[in-house]
C-alpha cells in the first residue's frame, strides 16, 4: 500500500506517480493531505506537505482533482489526514465530496474513535471507511475495542516514533497483530519505517499488507524518473512480499 502526499511537487508529477504505482499493481492508495503540523509523521512527509501547502494545495484542490482522475487510476483510495483540515473544510462537505470522487476510506492519525463522533457518523454515513491505528504501546483491552470500531483494515504501527525512520520493529509486532486479528476479520496492514524488499519480507509473515510512504516520497523527491523509478521499486516490494 504505497502513500503519497497529495499534489507533490506538481499535479502532473503526482498524478504520473499515482498511475505508476497503479499499473505495477498497489493494492490500495493512501493519499496524505497536507497539513502544517503533522506529528506523527518524519521528515520527509512534513517537508513533502510543507511544500505542497507552499504550492498552494488545498483540501478543495486535492478533492477537484481526486474527482476529476480517480476513474482513470483504477484503484482504491484512503485519505490520510489530521482532523484539522476536515474540520476547517466542514465534515459533512468533506465526506460527501470524498465519496463522490471514489475515495473509499479516511484515516485520522490524530482522532481516536470516541472523539468526534459526529465526524465518524458522517464519515460512514458516506460510505468512507473508518481505518484506525494500533500503536505499540496500545493495550489489549483498547486493540479490541479499536478493531472492532474499525473498518476497511487496520493499520498496526510497526515502531514508536514517525514515519520513514529506520530501525528495529517493536518486539511486540506479531503479538499486537495477533490480538488484532482476534477481534476482527479485517485485513491488517503494517507500516512505518518499511523502506526496502527486505523490510517487506521481513512484515510479510504477520500482516496482510505493507505501507511505504517516505521511502517514495524520497524518490518522487530525487529521481529524474520518479513515475518508473516508483513502478520498479514497487514490483520489487510485491515480489519481496510474494516470496517471502
Amino acid at each position: 500500500m504505497p502513500y503519497l502526499t497529495a499534489g507533490y511537487p506538481d499535479w502532473n508529477t503526482f498524478d504520473a506517480a499515482v498511475r505508476a504505482l497503479a499499473a505495477a499493481g498497489a493494492d490500495v492508495l493512501e493519499l496524505g493531505i497536507p497539513f502544517s503540523d503533522p506529528l506523527a509523521d518524519g521528515p520527509t512527509i512534513q517537508r513533502s506537505s510543507h511544500a505542497a501547502l507552499e504550492a498552494g494545495v488545498t483540501v478543495d484542490r486535492i478533492l477537484h482533482e481526486v474527482e476529476t482522475r480517480s476513474s482513470e487510476w483504477g484503484l482504491p483510495l484512503v485519505f490520510m489526514s489530521y482532523v484539522n483540515p476536515i474540520l476547517a473544510y466542514g465534515v459533512d462537505a468533506f465526506c460527501a465530496r470524498a465519496q463522490a470522487a471514489g475515495v473509499s476510506g479516511l484515516l485520522l492519525s490524530d482522532l481516536p474513535p470516541e472523539e468526534l463522533p459526529d465526524l465518524w457518523q458522517a464519515a460512514a454515513s458516506h460510505g468512507l471507511d473508518s481505518v484506525l491505528l494500533v500503536a505499540p504501546t496500545t493495550r489489549d483491552e483498547r486493540i479490541g475495542l479499536l478493531a472492532q470500531a474499525a473498518k476497511g483494515f487496520v493499520y498496526c504501527v510497526s515502531r514508536m516514533g514517525v514515519t520513514g525512520q529506520g530501525g528495529p520493529y517493536a518486539a511486540n509486532l506479531r503479538a499486537q497483530v495477533e490480538t488484532v486479528r482476534r477481534h476482527t476479520q479485517l485485513p491488517v496492514v503494517v507500516g512505518f519505517g518499511i523502506r526496502s524488499p527486505e523490510d517487506a519480507a521481513k512484515i510479510a509473515p504477520v500482516a496482510d499488507g505493507v505501507v511505504i510512504g517516505a521511502r517514495l516520497i524520497e524518490i518522487v523527491s530525487e529521481s529524474g524518473d520518479p513515475a518508473g523509478e516508483l513502478g520498479a521499486f514497487l514490483g520489487s516490494i510485491r515480489s519481496a512480499l510474494a516470496g517471502a
